[in-house]
């Protein structure tokens, strides 16, 4: 009934077939001796939202009987099988992403999620007063130093596309995202990337993913990227949101980057990267990012509104003081005096935690600052008392 090849997949029935996608695969060598009658595409199927990897498929009018192999496992297998296998063809970053401009500041920035570990290695890239590329679907890393090398020789993000895809023959499994330092997007997928796979442009910004649960999650980040009040950064976070919010990676969630660039506005102003954050293995990754940048903006950054700047007396005065001595650096009474030993309390509690250049020696403090002491104060608390338990 079925054409079985020596230790390969496992049956599987199911009587909702889903979409059914192709992909080029490259020529396998068996072990031992030649194989002429190796299929020259094996099949992508989508069985109850689990890929797999299908070397025969035969139909009924109730069933769909297929010879399978979970995703996560088939290339493994693959490995195990065949001596010869196009590494290329391993690493698949199916994932959606954003690329974008700030048309206030010129500020550039990519934010990408996927199911796919340490996504921020490979699908972003940008440089300051140049643009940004998302390289992603079989991803061609070699996308975004050259897309960008060739925008800062003068090119159009148009012309910077014709020239990669020409100049590589598996453009049709590629997804990449091109803008130039004018703002101007070019976006190509290829036509045989996993479905769902497209994308959505619009003034300064592209929306674009592969292997999605629909159109709808381009669609949503786009309009979240638009709609949302705040600077690049906070546009492109509540885009990667609208998109997990509306279905994402059908496969899941594993990592996520954020890259914005600025010239000098890394630390020091050594560097452009204003932030460059990563999380590469996370069930929540979307989430974690933002949790860690919210240390990152309070750490490097200084884009808090100045109406969240708060003088520091009276009951300020006297929560800082007792937020203080619950966390150790404090020890003298609760008075909502604003004195020196209180002051330099304050000090060494902001120079711990990094927060330097937050640190203002006028009276007034951020707070954002006040919101972190609070919350390191009753988690202080707890442990405490846990201990005593």
């Amino acid at each position: 009934m079925f054409r079985l090849f020596p230790n390969l997949p496992t049956h599987a029935t199911t009587d909702h077939p889903r979409s059914l996608s192709t992909i080029r695969c490259p020529s396998f060598r068996l072990v031992g001796k030649e194989l002429e009658d190796v299929p020259s595409r094996l099949r992508l199927v989508d069985v109850d939202s689990r890929l797999y990897w299908a070397d025969t498929i035969i139909t009924s009018r109730k069933h769909v009987h297929v010879l399978v192999r979970n995703l996560a496992d088939s290339f493994s297998g693959i490995r195990g099988f065949f001596t010869e296998v196009d590494e290329r063809w391993i690493r698949l970053v199916l994932t959606f992403s954003i690329v974008a401009r700030d048309i206030d500041n010129g500020d550039f920035g990519v934010a990408v999620q996927s199911k796919f570990p340490a996504v921020g290695a490979v699908v972003p890239w940008a440089k300051a007063n140049v643009g940004a590329v998302a390289t992603q679907a079989f991803s061609n890393v070699t996308y975004g130093p050259r897309a960008l090398e060739m925008v800062e020789g003068g090119l159009a993000s148009s012309q910077v596309l014709e020239r990669l895809l020409a100049e590589d023959d598996q453009r049709q499994v590629r997804q990449v995202a091109i803008l130039d330092s004018k703002g101007t997007v070019a976006v190509h997928t290829g036509t045989e990337c996993m479905s769902w796979a497209g994308h959505v442009t619009g003034n300064g910004y592209s929306c674009q993913g592969n292997i999605l649960a629909g159109r709808e999650v381009v669609e949503s980040m786009a309009h979240a990227y638009e709609s949302t009040k705040g600077d690049l950064i906070d546009r492109l976070f509540a885009a990667l949101t609208a998109g997990q919010k509306a279905g994402g990676d059908r496969r899941g969630q594993q990592s996520a980057a954020l890259l914005v660039v600025r010239e000098k506005g890394g630390y020091e102003g050594f560097t452009d990267r204003y932030v460059d954050l990563r999380v590469d293995e996370s069930l929540h990754p979307i989430e974690e990012l933002k949790r860690i940048f919210k240390v990152y903006d309070m750490t490097m950054l200084s884009r808090e509104d100045p109406r969240r700047l708060i003088a520091i007396s009276g009951p300020v005065s006297r929560a800082i003081q007792a937020d203080l001595k619950t966390l150790g650096f404090y020890r003298g009474a609760i008075t909502g005096v604003y004195d020196a030993r209180t002051k330099k309390a304050l000090s060494s509690f902001v120079n711990v935690n990094n927060f330097e250049n937050r640190m203002h020696q006028d009276g007034f403090i951020w707070k954002s600052i006040l919101e972190y002491m609070k919350a390191s104060a009753k988690g202080s608390s707890r442990n405490r008392r846990g201990r005593r338990q």
